[in-house]
């Protein structure tokens, strides 16, 4: 059986795309100049360029990392939306392989270059080490 989460096939996806290659002007381009985001765990970052620039000191701890947005729910009025999302991302935080499973509530608004996060919320989250199983009845 391989490891949910195996070093090896990691490093080798590493070698194909760099880890920590991030493009800081695209990543602000997604989010409206006055954006917000929010964490219950990490606090708030106001704005595309301060979100975006956040970005590597944020995921220091973070050696991979996959997100997985999951059952939208999106209401769309006029110019303006709200998006309420399940996230899901598997990861190796510290040394330690695992999932976390949490929700993540948007906010988008209709620019003149097309629809942009306005706020992201990433509420609290549960964390599932690696290898950890149900037992069996």
């Amino acid at each position: 059986m391989v490891h949910p989460v195996d070093p090896n096939r990691v490093r080798a996806s590493r070698r194909r795309r760099p880890a920590k290659t991030l493009d800081l002007a695209a990543i602000a381009d997604v989010f409206t100049a006055d954006a917000c985001w929010s964490s219950d765990d990490f606090g708030t970052t106001v704005g595309a360029e301060a979100i975006a620039a956040e970005l590597p000191a944020a995921t220091a701890r973070v050696s991979c990392a996959m997100h997985t947005f999951l059952n939208p729910i999106i209401t769309v009025v006029a110019d303006t939306a709200t998006g309420r999302w399940q996230l899901w991302i598997a990861s190796d935080y510290d040394g330690r392989p695992g999932t976390v499973h949490m929700d993540a509530e948007m906010t988008y608004a209709r620019t003149s270059t097309g629809w942009r996060i306005k706020t992201v919320h990433v509420g609290r989250g549960f964390r599932i080490p690696a290898g950890t199983s149900v037992p069996r009845r």
